[in-house]
Parts: structure tokens; C-alpha cells; sequence
């Protein structure tokens, strides 16, 4: 009969929790010392392998922030962009809330290094406005959305005022932006009514981590 060693197991909770929080802090040295400790309490644990992906992750994006060159080209951005989100987000779930914030946290920054290299709209999924969306900074989204020329027959940007005027609870010009939106795009409109509920979602208490 197999017995259940009930302080082996607390042991690798407490320790994989340590783990999270380091990650969450983006502190590559923590991390790793955090992942051999688990290693160490549980070799075969299942999530090894993505907290392994994530350790990697903050070592490389850790180096990305610190370097005052980064990014020398907008593929850097766009290469950061599809490595977090093919890459990076779904190992986070491990994570559970931590993993949204740490996502939140690199969106922010690479809206911030899109928005200094200068990257064109048309590169929509890692123009700053759509950045800033992922990382829940609605204001700036909006706010780097009316820069677009020519935004208001543009379906992307009206896309961008939408949400972002859903997310910062102001109503009237995100209905006008939807609207607009609709016309241009009317065969993407469902999804961004689901979007829309998402951004809205943002203003409760029981906001997503």
C-alpha cells in the first residue's frame, strides 16, 4: 500500500510558491535558486519544465530591460511580442494570477520600447497601442491610438479607442469608436464585443490578476 508523504508534498507547495513570487519579481537570481529548491523537494514534479521556460524568460527579459540599446530594431519588439505570447503566457498559467500580472508587466514595457522605435500601426500586434491593452493600460492605449493617421477610418485604431475608452469607463466615445468599428469591420465586430466585455470587466472589483 503507498503511503502519502504529506510534508514531502507541503514542502514542494511551499517552495513552488517561492518560486512564483520570485518570478512575479522578475528576479532572476531568486528564481533560480527558487527552482533548484523545488527540484530538490520534487524531481519529478510536473511543472518543472515550464518553470524552467519561465526562469529562462526572466534571465533573457531581465537582460532585455537593463541593455539602453534594446531594442536596436522594431523586429527586436516583434520578436519579444511572439515570445511572449506563444511562448511565455502559456507557461504562466502555472503561475495562476501571479502569471497575468508578470504578462501585464512585459506587455507594459514593450508598448513603451514599440512607442521608441518608432513602429508603424500596420505592425498591429506589436504597435503600442495593442500593447498597452494587454498590459491594462488603458489611458495610454487610447492615448497612442489617436496618434494613427487617418484613425478614424482605420478599423485597428478604432478597435484600440474602443477598448481603451471601455477601460477607462468612458462610455460615450467608446460607443462612437465601437460604431465606427462595426462599419469598417463588421466581420470582426463578435469578437470585439467580446473584447469589449473584458475591458469592461476591468472597471469591477473582481478584476482578473
Amino acid at each position: 500500500m503507498c503511503q502519502l508523504d504529506i510534508f514531502a508534498d507541503s514542502e514542494a507547495v511551499q517552495r513552488a510558491n517561492g518560486l512564483i513570487a520570485a518570478l512575479a519579481k522578475l528576479d532572476r537570481a531568486e528564481s533560480r535558486q527558487a527552482l533548484r529548491r523545488l527540484a530538490e523537494a520534487d524531481p519529478h514534479h510536473a511543472e518543472l519544465p515550464r518553470y524552467q521556460i519561465l526562469c529562462d524568460f526572466v534571465d533573457h527579459w531581465v537582460g532585455c530591460c537593463n541593455d539602453p540599446c534594446w531594442p536596436c530594431a522594431p523586429a527586436d519588439v516583434a520578436a519579444e511580442e511572439k515570445l511572449i505570447r506563444e511562448r511565455i503566457i502559456p507557461a504562466a498559467i502555472v503561475m495562476g494570477n501571479a502569471g497575468a500580472d508578470l504578462a501585464r508587466k512585459c506587455w507594459a514595457f514593450l508598448a513603451k520600447a514599440s512607442e521608441g522605435a518608432g513602429i508603424d500601426p500596420e505592425h498591429s500586434d506589436y504597435f503600442a497601442a495593442e500593447l498597452y491593452l494587454r498590459a491594462q493600460q488603458f489611458q495610454d492605449a487610447v492615448r497612442a491610438a489617436k496618434m494613427v493617421s487617418g484613425a478614424e477610418m482605420r478599423a485597428t485604431a478604432q478597435r484600440w479607442l474602443g477598448l481603451g475608452y471601455y477601460g477607462c469607463g468612458e462610455t460615450e466615445p467608446a460607443r462612437i469608436a465601437a460604431l465606427r468599428y462595426a462599419w469598417l469591420a463588421p466581420q470582426e465586430f463578435p469578437r470585439f464585443a467580446d473584447e469589449t466585455r473584458a475591458a469592461r470587466a476591468y472597471r469591477t472589483p473582481l478584476l482578473l490578476g
